[in-house]
């Protein structure tokens, strides 16, 4: 993947990568909260929030805005030579 530290909003990522939140996240009326570090693959936006899966495959929602950086190759469990 990568071990760029820059962040960015939820909304610049591409589509299908590893994102990891690092700011206080806020989640839709009945879905759970992500917390501040927790390795999730945004999928796509659909309208405020997006759809996203935590490593579990288990669906989580983060907003559009919310401020995220790429996730490294060791919090994927990936690794380098």
């Amino acid at each position: 993947m990568t071990t760029n530290s820059k962040t960015m909003k939820l909304y610049e990522c591409k589509r299908n990568s590893w994102v990891v939140p690092v700011t206080d996240t806020t989640a839709p009326p009945g879905a759970r909260e992500v917390l501040i570090g927790e390795t999730v693959k945004f999928h796509h936006l659909d309208g405020m929030y997006s759809f996203c899966q935590d490593k579990q495959g288990n669906p989580c929602h983060l907003p559009a805005w919310q401020e995220v950086r790429y996730a490294t190759d060791k919090e994927l469990g990936v690794s380098t030579p």
